[in-house]
This record gives structure tokens, C-alpha cells and sequence, in this order.
């Protein structure tokens, strides 16, 4: 715990840049256009809402719909209130939404009233009854700022406190919620501005990914501290993100691959000026579009040039601890952490490993999470095990080379497969199954289940797909499924890696 005069919070970040960039815009979202000062005002007011729905120090706030505006300020108004937002994957079936509800219990949730919510919106009430709501797009929720206090609330006087809710991939079949705090925001924020994956005053950033991801979050919040500007858009669509990156002339985006391809096509004829754009997180466009690409933008060619926005990190860490634009470059893919982050490689029993050798990455520092939400503490002498594994090259540069254990990375989405799983083997014609991650020329890899069936129960590949669709995220499920008699054993566990050396090769299996 901080006391006040040695804390600094997300409100404090809106707080004083209204003070000192008065004339500046600091979000566009639609034909909305708002300074730094006028999303002081609305922050302010919002918290006031939540205050008088009842939320209190350390509730939680639920955010459920797109991108918007209205989602970056909901966060500051938290922070204001003393409360901690939680903006949660819309994608999600709404079973999943509605256990993920049942586990951080918001005292209030901000929605969508448009239909294509009426499913998890119904679900989300019938398991919080007592939840207040507030709808973001139906006007009532600029009714509410309209009639609240202008009176900052002031509630943050600790930024070790939890501030902001980040749902991770469901690791052994459920999701966490990792409990972010200011300091650590705060913290990014300055990094990023560090080693240059932001650009104070002069960039405008296209927040085109989900904001309920860390890694689109992060540099949406850098940018606000830093005094640039960020751009909206409530999904992906290609069409869109070239007339927004033309109209605001937004210097980068987040998109992924198969975006950059869309644009790539659509803009062939030039009808966009995509030609301020010189940073993309997210992907890259496919090597017959390579050309046609870095010729209608300003993006440097991959490995041309290190990226400050660019290197290893988790949600659990605010993001990113190494970068690629910490200065020298080295053999590292990934860069070298930052100055206020401690990183070792280490052995099962937690000792560092030689230089050049492989362990799993362990960190500690402000950007660590307090921990994950009804779960226990963490320790404070300890470190971050993160799970994944890497290598400290000669050079003292980093090198990130996976995960340790078994995660699937399709796009910007983790997998875990024991999620999928446990989805697969509620069907009846199921008696095991082992899914695994194969290379996918769009996604990076993608979903594939190796399933073997109870004796005498059909299925088809197609049937089972359609079964986990049902019942958990669509880009969880398999992309493809290869039924087997028998998998290959190790004692009375399934052999994994005996899986992916037989089944795990390439975009398609015979």
C-alpha cells in the first residue's frame, strides 16, 4: 500500500494532463472529438454515476461491448472511484461471460443495447440480479453524466490498488482475472516512452484490436500520458480502418494479418492515403502483398529497424517487460527488459541457468499484477513465473522461444488446450482427446484436435467442431480434427508430444 503523496494513479495521469495540455485533443471515436480537459469533466462525472449506483473502494466494474470512447474513460472513472474495471472479451459465448461474471462479481455493468447483446446481456442479468447496469449506446449513459456531480470523488489515493481487471486465456480450463494496478500501468507507460514505442505529442494511434487485450490497452494508455492522440473504432474492418487512418492520418494501428491482406487489396487503386502510417502491431501482410504494402505505407519492412512497441511480455506484467528498442541490439529476438524490471531464466527449481541455456522466464518488479482475483496471494519476495521459456544470449540480449507449457497462440488469442478439451469430451461419442497447435500460414498457428472415439459412437470431424463452437469462444474451437483409433499413451496419460511429432505437421494432416 502507497499513501497519497507518494502515489500517482491512472486518474492522476487524466487529472494532470487536463491541466497541462488544456488545447489538446486527446480521443477520437466517431464525430466525437474530445480534449484532454473534456475527458477530465466526463471521467469525473462518470465515477460520481458509479459512486451513486453504490460502487464502492474496491468493487468491480463490468465493461460488456466494443471499442468505444466510452471504454478508455469508463477505466479513468474507476481509477477515480477507487474501483476496478473489468472490460471483458464480447466475443465470448455467453456462458463463458456469465461464469466469468459469477467469479469478480461487478457491482455495476456498462453494456450494449445493441441485439446482437441481448443473448449474454440476458445471461449476465440473470446471474448478477443485483448488478447495477448502464447502457453506453443508448443514450441514457450521457443522461447519467449529464446529471452527476462534477466534484472529482478522488478515491485513488493508493496505486498498488487493484485498478484494472485483464481476463487471461483459460489455462487448465478456466480463465483468471489478473488484478492490474496503477502503478504498474504507470509504470508501461513511462517504459514505452523510454525505448520509443511511443511517440509524445506527435502520434496518433488507430486502438483498431480488442481493448479488452493488454496488448492494444497498453499503448492506448501510453499515448494518452504521453499527450498523443488515440482514434477509436468499435471492430475491425478493414474498409474502415483505411478511411480512419486517412481522415485522422494515424501514424500506427493494431492489426493482424489477415486485416493487412484486406487492405492491402481494397486500396490497391489508392483511394486511401495510407501513407502516415509507419508503425503496425499485430501482423504482417503476406509475402505476394509485401510490396504493394510498404509501397502504400510508411511501415519499415520486419527486421529492418528495432521497435519500441514490439517485444515479450504478459498480461500479468502490464504487457510488455522486454523491448526491442532498448539500445544495443543484440542476437535476441526480443530485445532487453526494461530498466525498472527484473528477469531471470531459470531451471524447474528456480535457480538461473547459464547464459545460452533454456528455462522459463521469471520477473518481478511494479508492472507484476497483485495477483490473480479470489485466488491467493502472491509472494512478495518471490517472482513472476510466467510460464514460458527463453534464453539470456551471450550479448545479455533475450530470446523468447514459447510457451512452456501447452498454449496455443492463434492471432492475437491464447488457447489453452485443456480448455478445448474438456468441451470436446462432453460429447458422447468422445473418450479422449488431445488438441494441439499447428503451423498456420494466416493465424501463426491455429486449433487441431486429435480425438479417439468411444467404441461403437460415430462422429464426424465437422460435428465436432460445430459441438465446441457451442460451448465455448468460436477461435477456440478446431480448425480441424483427425479422428484415431487409439492415442498414443505414456502410463495412463495421453502423450502429447508422441501427438504433435505424428499429427502436428503442417496446415493440413493425410
Amino acid at each position: 500500500m502507497t499513501d497519497r503523496l507518494h502515489s500517482f494513479t491512472l486518474g492522476d495521469v487524466v487529472r494532470e494532463n487536463a491541466r497541462w495540455l488544456p488545447d489538446t485533443e486527446a480521443i477520437v471515436c466517431g464525430d466525437d472529438r474530445l480534449t484532454y480537459p473534456e475527458i477530465d469533466a466526463r471521467t469525473t462525472k462518470l465515477a460520481n454515476v458509479l459512486r451513486d449506483i453504490g460502487v464502492e473502494r474496491g468493487d468491480r466494474v463490468a465493461w460488456l461491448g466494443l471499442n468505444c470512447h466510452r471504454l478508455f474513460e469508463f477505466i479513468f472513472a474507476c481509477s477515480k472511484a477507487g474501483a476496478v474495471a473489468a472490460p471483458l472479451n464480447w466475443r465470448l459465448s455467453s456462458a463463458e461471460t456469465a461464469a466469468i461474471l459469477e467469479d469478480i462479481r461487478p457491482k455495476v455493468i456498462i453494456g450494449s443495447s445493441r441485439p446482437e447483446f441481448d443473448e449474454v446481456n440476458a445471461n449476465a442479468r440473470a446471474v448478477l440480479p443485483s448488478a447495477g447496469w448502464l447502457s453506453y449506446d443508448d443514450g441514457s449513459y450521457e443522461q447519467a453524466l449529464d446529471a452527476a456531480s462534477s466534484v472529482d470523488p478522488a478515491q485513488d489515493d493508493d496505486d498498488e490498488a487493484g485498478v484494472l481487471i485483464i481476463m487471461t486465456a483459460a489455462f487448465a480450463g478456466k480463465p483468471k482475472a489478473a488484478v492490474l494496478t496503477s502503478r504498474g500501468i504507470v509504470q508501461q507507460d513511462l517504459m514505452l516512452g523510454a525505448v520509443g514505442g511511443v511517440k509524445p505529442m506527435t502520434e496518433t494511434y488507430l486502438s483498431s484490436g480488442p481493448m479488452f487485450h493488454i496488448g492494444v490497452l497498453l499503448k492506448a494508455f501510453a499515448l494518452f500520458h504521453w499527450g498523443g492522440l488515440n482514434v477509436m473504432i468499435p471492430r475491425v474492418d478493414a474498409e474502415e480502418v483505411c478511411r480512419l487512418i486517412d481522415r485522422e492520418h494515424c501514424t500506427s494501428a493494431f492489426v493482424f494479418g489477415p486485416t493487412i491482406k484486406e487492405m492491402a487489396e481494397l486500396n490497391a487503386d489508392g483511394r486511401y492515403d495510407l501513407h502516415s502510417l509507419n508503425d503496425v502491431l499485430g501482423g504482417t501482410p503476406p509475402p505476394e502483398l509485401d510490396d504493394a504494402w510498404y509501397s502504400m505505407t510508411s511501415c519499415p519492412r520486419p527486421g529492418s529497424q528495432p521497435r519500441g512497441a514490439v517485444g515479450y511480455g504478459t498480461s500479468e506484467t502490464v504487457g510488455m517487460i522486454t523491448y526491442e528498442g532498448r539500445l544495443p541490439v543484440g542476437t535476441g529476438t526480443f530485445g532487453r527488459p526494461g530498466p525498472a524490471m527484473a528477469v531471470r531464466i531459470v531451471d524447474p527449481d528456480g535457480a538461473e541457468v547459464p547464459v545460452g541455456q533454456i528455462g522459463e522466464i521469471v520477473a518481478r518488479g511494479p508492472q507484476v499484477m497483485v495477483g490473480y482475483l479470489g485466488l491467493e496471494p502472491m509472494d512478495p519476495q518471490g517472482w513472476r513465473w510466467t510460464g514460458d521459456l527463453g534464453r539470456r544470449e551471450a550479448d545479455g540480449s533475450f530470446t523468447f522461444l514459447g510457451p512452456n507449457q501447452e498454449m496455443i497462440k492463434t492471432g492475437m488469442e491464447n488457447v489453452y488446450p485443456v480448455e478445448v478439451e474438456n468441451a470436446l469430451k462432453e460429447h458422447p461419442a468422445v473418450k479422449d482427446a488431445c488438441v494441439i497447435g499447428v503451423p498456420d500460414s494466416v493465424w501463426g498457428h491455429s486449433v487441431r484436435a486429435v480425438v479417439e472415439l468411444a467404441d461403437g459412437e460415430p462422429a464426424e470431424p465437422d460435428e465436432l467442431i460445430e459441438f465446441v463452437r457451442d460451448r465455448i469462444a468460436s477461435y477456440k474451437k478446431p480448425k480441424s480434427v483427425v479422428i484415431v483409433e487409439a492415442l498414443p499413451r505414456s502410463g495412463p496419460f495421453v502423450d502429447r508430444p508422441a501427438v504433435k511429432g505424428k499429427y502436428g505437421e503442417g496446415e493440413t494432416w493425410q
